[in-house]
């Protein structure tokens, strides 16, 4: 007995093109979202569904779907129950970012705001270097070797506390790890 299947709708102007190599479902989103901006996916339309995109891009059905969730959750997609997902009626607009003239003698001197650099005013630098001149006048013993690689035990307590405090979450000290970075 063969199973009769309706045609399916031509998707192929909507489907974007992935790099061949890196992660996927970040690619797909971009490419999806450059796609709407640029109107070539106009307001209203019905995106592909989730399984045909997945299947036709060689990727994993879960890419798509993380893919199209983050464009529901930025305002460029709707989705309707039993009916698919859509382009939204009003897509969002981003204003192009603008690059300022910075007067730093690096050129490698990132702009103020970007993620991972601080910018301190002349008070608080004038603050930050009192006390740390008043800190490393009489070093203590434990300037002079390696800490904890888990962080400060003082810093990691208070973080429990405020943990089991504020969120409810059942921990100690032990549990924490503090690590650098902003990632």
């Amino acid at each position: 007995m063969q199973k009769n299947q309706a045609n399916l709708p031509d998707w192929s102007s909507l489907i974007p093109v992935l790099p061949a190599t890196g992660k996927r479902t970040p690619a797909l989103y971009r490419e999806l979202r450059r796609l709407i901006e640029a109107g070539a996916i106009p307001a209203g339309s019905k995106l592909p569904p989730s399984r045909d995109l997945a299947q036709r891009l060689k990727t994993a059905r879960g890419s798509v779907v993380a893919a199209f969730e983050t464009l529901i959750a930025e305002g460029y997609a709707v989705a309707r129950r039993g009916a698919g997902t859509f382009v939204a009626d009003r897509v969002p607009t981003v204003k192009p970012v603008v690059a300022l003239e910075t007067k730093s003698a690096d050129p490698k001197m990132p702009l103020p705001g970007t993620l991972g650099v601080a910018m301190a005013d002349a008070r608080t630098l004038k603050i930050f270097r009192t006390l740390l001149s008043r800190h490393l006048a009489r070093p203590g013993p434990e300037h002079f070797y390696y800490g904890d690689p888990r962080g400060g035990e003082a810093l990691r307590q208070a973080v429990a506390a405020y943990l089991r405090q504020a969120r409810g979450v059942r921990c100690e000290a032990r549990s924490i790890v503090i690590t650098t970075g902003t990632q």
